[in-house]
């Protein structure tokens, strides 16, 4: 018994001093397993893949002076799987707020994060809102393609503009309404969207969308998929993502569309990111950074 007892000790102090510090002086990276049931830690010269280390930008993306950075982050009593807390910036997020806001430069490529199926979209553009003018919110919503890859679904929304809509400005039924404030009841919109607490799903044709949607194309990591939008003279990106896990979500409403399973998570610290290179091998819990990052 007191061997036994020695030996959990040991290995406890093990864990700890790994935990520490790594090889080249840096402090490991903490963070959830592909299934969330447990955590990790890694040191960024752990990858054979990867000589930058995961979240190799995120000290420049806390950072206020940085062009492209974090924003507010989802409100924790929204996340229901993985690490709740974002960390900095501490921007407190609205009730219900279940996404985190990138700010980038307006018309910024936004990249896709990993091989992705486009499933809905929703244009909710309008010329103002309030005080806000102009107030960009074109939404995308896609699900994860691999099954070797984390089982997701993430939308995208406060964009300009994007490049699977090509009627997109061209018609009446696919353009800047005058006022945000009027409701979204005639806007154009198709296939799944993803709300806070429940999911609706549009009616589609290929036929005769009026933004030529093409929902069921897939779009491969680091592909442009939209471009960045502005609310008033914040320009910036809100990218959500709900993870399959293992429990039921509590906060998601039994409807025709939803997955009980799936949850929100803290996107900054739940995943592992990457800046893209065509010529990188990504792990398949691994996220490419969406925009290049040779513009930090």
């Amino acid at each position: 018994m007191k061997k036994l007892f020695f030996l959990l000790i040991l290995s406890l102090l093990s864990a700890q001093s790994f935990a520490r510090s790594c090889p080249d002086g840096s402090e490991p990276e903490k963070s959830f397993s592909t299934d969330a049931s447990y955590y990790e830690f890694k040191c960024s010269s752990d990858s054979k893949n990867n000589s930058e280390g995961f979240n190799s930008l995120h000290t420049l993306l806390r950072q206020e002076s940085s062009i492209i950075r974090f924003g507010t982050q989802a409100n924790i009593n929204m996340v229901t799987l993985g690490p709740k807390d974002g960390g900095y910036p501490k921007y407190p997020p609205y009730d219900g707020k279940n996404s985190l806001n990138i700010q980038m430069p307006l018309m910024t490529s936004v990249l896709a994060p990993l091989d992705l199926e486009f499933i809905g979209y929703k244009n909710r553009n309008a010329v103002m809102r309030d005080q806000m003018r102009p107030f960009d919110d074109l939404e995308l919503c896609f699900k994860s393609i691999n099954d070797k890859d984390i089982n997701l679904v993430m939308c995208i929304y406060h964009l300009h503009s994007s490049p699977l809509l090509p009627d997109l400005f061209k018609n009446n039924k696919c353009d800047v309404r005058p006022d945000w404030n009027i409701g979204d009841k005639n806007v154009a919109k198709a296939g799944l969207i993803y709300y806070s607490y429940n999911t609706n799903k549009y009616p589609y044709s290929e036929i005769s969308d009026s933004c030529g949607a093409k929902l069921g194309n897939v779009y491969k990591r680091g592909e442009v998929i939209g471009y960045s939008g502005t609310v008033g003279n914040n320009p910036h990106v809100g990218f959500r993502f709900k993870v399959l896990g293992k429990e039921p979500n509590p906060l998601t409403k039994k409807g025709k569309y939803e997955n009980i399973y799936l949850h929100w998570v803290q996107p900054s610290v739940f995943f592992k990111w990457k800046c893209f290179d065509p010529n990188t091998d990504f792990d398949s819990d691994v996220l490419a950074y969406p925009f290049n990052c040779k513009l930090i």
